[in-house]
C-alpha cells in the first residue's frame, strides 16, 4: 500500500497499516525537529515538511480520537494545532541527545554529499 509519494520516490506501508504506529510516528517527529530547531537553532527538514507534518498530525488526531488518546505523548499534543512546534517541551535529555545526533548526521551527510533532503 502506497501512503503518498516524496520526492519521485514512492514510501510503501505494511500490508496491514497501523494508525496507532502512525500517530505516534508523527508526534515523535514533530517533537524532535521542534527539539531541532527552538533548542539548536537550526533545521533538517524544511518548513513545508514540518508543516504537512504537523498538520498531519491534527487531522490524524480529529479524525481517530480515540487512537489519538491511545497513542504515546497524548497530554503533549492533545492541545496541538500544527501552527507551532515552540510550546512542546523540548528539553528531556533523551529528546535533546537524540536531536543532537540527527543534526550530526545530518551534518556528515551534507559533507559528504548524502543529503537526501
Amino acid at each position: 500500500m502506497m501512503l503518498f509519494p516524496k520526492e519521485g520516490v514512492l514510501i510503501t506501508t505494511p500490508k496491514k497499516f497501523d494508525m496507532l504506529d502512525f500517530i505516534n510516528r508523527r508526534r515523535k517527529q514533530i517533537l524532535v525537529h521542534s527539539c531541532v530547531y527552538y533548542r539548536f537553532g537550526t533545521s533538517i527538514i524544511n518548513d513545508a515538511t514540518w508543516d504537512k507534518w504537523a498538520y498531519d498530525l491534527v487531522d490524524l488526531q480529529e479524525s481517530y480520537p480515540a487512537k489519538s488518546k491511545e497513542a504515546e505523548l497524548y497530554d503533549i499534543f492533545k492541545d496541538f494545532d500544527g501552527s507551532t512546534g515552540y510550546h512542546l517541551p523540548i528539553g528531556d535529555p533523551f529528546l535533546v541527545m537524540l536531536a543532537k545526533r540527527l543534526i550530526q548526521e545530518n551534518k556528515r551527510r551534507r559533507v559528504s554529499g548524502r543529503n537526501n533532503k
